[in-house]
């Protein structure tokens, strides 16, 4: 991103233009002048343009743990599980106004406690006499 930036220098910009540099594929989607206002056009000038730069298409690792812990409250008031669910409500929202095309995957994981094993020999032992 780094020599896009450097590629982009002098050179003027607008509102929802596509840049080809490389095998990078770019559009412009807001510009804003140093008070925050938002401007339709520009000239890049890498001494004073600060770059943000999204991916619209990235591959995404959720892992959520399933535990006792879920089923507690927070300080707010809410349970864990429904936090859980807010945030993967709002990641998928997000994506869908952003029109991205991410690629997640969720993966849910529990701890299971076996008080009866001490050692490896003995877990080894209670899981055959279980199975």
């Amino acid at each position: 991103m780094f020599c896009l930036a450097q590629h982009l220098n002098l050179t003027s910009i607008y509102k929802n233009k596509i840049i080809e540099f490389e095998c990078i594929r770019a559009k412009i989607r807001n510009i804003y002048d140093s008070d925050g206002t938002e401007k339709l056009s520009g000239v890049v000038n890498n001494k004073i343009t600060k770059f943000k730069f999204f991916s619209k298409s990235c591959q995404v690792y959720i892992m959520i743990e399933v535990s006792q812990d879920m089923f507690d409250f927070d300080s707010d008031g809410f349970m864990n599980y429904e936090k859980a669910l807010y945030f993967l409500r709002s990641y998928f929202e997000r994506c869908k106004f952003e029109a991205s095309t991410h690629e997640v995957n969720i993966a849910f994981y529990a701890r299971l406690y076996y008080p009866q094993a001490h050692s490896k020999d003995s877990f080894m032992k209670f899981a055959r006499e279980t199975l």
